[in-house]
Formats: structure tokens, sequence, C-alpha cells
């Protein structure tokens, strides 16, 4: 094992989960769906707290761990959770009143974010998060960044593509899309960026104070 991943590791067992979040975690699981880390999940918390997040948009809901993150982290916040999959929403409505996710503070929208993100209100939003493959990402970015108030934050979760992005002789579609996502955000004029490289990795952009786009 690798001194990177033993500090992974170390990271992971650091943190602790909510009964909620490891009770939606062992559903996620048990779906077959891989959820980020407790370690990328616990930052973009950290994050989403930091920014006193009031209205939040979620792409890639799964089963809702990360959005038990982002409402226990934001009590006050209203989060819209967008997934394509069907069987996604069925099963977190079914898990909803064995946690405390309050019903009224969380929309599900069950389509595809690019059918969706560019119908819904501009500059209304604190915070995008994205944990989707990054060719959909690259469709949405700049619907979401539209969609943020001015200083507003556009998270993109499992942003080195297992660490693989950083193998310039990898040519997998997931990490050619991956830099593209990257590329892209770089070379976005209207946002700041940072790449933090932690766990899974995570793509921080952040929309220009003085934005009207």
């Amino acid at each position: 094992m690798s001194d990177w991943d033993l500090i992974h590791r170390f990271s992971n067992d650091y943190l602790t989960d909510s009964e909620d979040v490891a009770y939606l975690q062992e559903a996620s699981t048990e779906q077959g769906i891989q959820a980020i880390s407790r370690t990328l999940g616990s930052s973009i918390a950290a994050i989403a707290r930091a920014v006193a997040a009031r209205s939040i948009i979620e792409v890639g809901t799964g089963v809702g761990v990360t959005t038990m993150r982002l409402a226990e982290a934001t009590p006050d916040a209203h989060i819209t959770s967008i997934d394509s999959e069907a069987d996604h929403h069925v099963t977190l409505r079914e898990l909803l009143p064995q946690v405390g996710l309050e019903t009224s503070s969380l929309r599900l929208i069950t389509e595809r974010a690019q059918d969706v993100l560019g119908k819904m209100n501009e500059n209304s939003y604190d915070l995008v998060v994205f944990d989707v493959p990054a060719g959909d990402v690259e469709a949405c970015f700049g619907d979401a960044v539209a969609l943020c108030r001015p200083g507003g934050s556009i998270l993109i979760t499992r942003a080195l593509a297992g660490g693989a992005i950083a193998d310039a002789a990898s040519r997998e579609p997931r990490v050619t899309a991956m830099r593209a996502v990257v590329k892209m955000v770089a070379q976005d004029d209207r946002v700041t960026h940072t790449l933090l490289p932690m766990a899974e990795g995570l793509l921080w952009a952040q929309v220009h104070p003085d934005n009207t786009v």
C-alpha cells in the first residue's frame, strides 16, 4: 500500500458519520451505488457550512448520502436534488422516514440535469454539487454558473478520476472526459477555481462576485 493510500485510509478512519449518513451509506452499498468517500463527503459538507449555503442544487442524488451530509451541514437550506435514475429517488423516498431529512426542505427532480438546469432560476443558488460522470458535468457547467449567485460555489466530485488524471499516458474515456472538465473550468473567466487532491478529488469553482451572466 502506498503512502498516499495510507493517508486516505487514515483520513477516512479519522472522520465519523452520523447515524443517518451511515444508514444511507449502507443502503447505497446494497443498491450497488458507489457513494463518495467519507473524506470527500465531509469536505463538501464543510464547504457548504462555511459558505452558509441556503439554496443548494445537487446533481446526482444516488440514494441521498451526500444529500444527508448537506442537510446536516446546512439545516436551514433548501436542497434541490436531481437524478436521471428513477429507482434512486424511489429508494430515497422509501428511506426518508428512517432519517432526519426534512421533506419540506428537499425537492427531488427525476430528469437529466441537462434537461432541467436551463429551466431553473438564474442567480438563485449558493452551491451546486456535481456527482455525475464528467461528460454530464461538461454539458451542465455553463448552466451551473448561470444558476449561482455571484460568489456562489460549484463543487465537482471525483475530479482526480481515481488518480488516473495524473497519468499522462492514460486514455481511458472517463479520464479524458475529466481532463476536459478540468481544462474547461480553468479557462472559464467567470470563475476562480482550485483542485483539492483529497480522496477522489474535488474541483471547487467560485463564481466571481461581479458575475452577472
